[in-house]
């Protein structure tokens, strides 16, 4: 019931990157180690701002998808579904 046990039981319940890479969770490892605080952090925030735009064209696409099969049998004129 104390902190010094955290590593022993994160390893029983696997909760470790290596374990979560491992099980397919997450895709990548990266660490602050290699590379320093600051670095890091920049790092970080470029390739979140990187996927966040690659999901932001996904959803754009999808939802225009969405819209051009939501109108097909609506009458133009009336926009009333045939």
């Amino acid at each position: 019931k104390d902190s010094s046990k955290a590593a022993a039981a994160a390893a029983r319940l696997r909760l470790t990157a290596e374990d979560a890479k491992s099980l397919g969770i997450i895709e990548k490892i990266l660490s602050e180690k290699e590379i320093g605080k600051k670095e890091f952090y920049d790092r970080i925030r470029a390739l979140l701002t990187e996927e966040i735009k690659k999901l932001s064209s996904d959803m754009d696409l999808i939802n225009k998808r969405y819209d051009r099969f939501r109108r097909i049998g609506v009458n133009t004129e009336t926009k009333e579904q045939l």
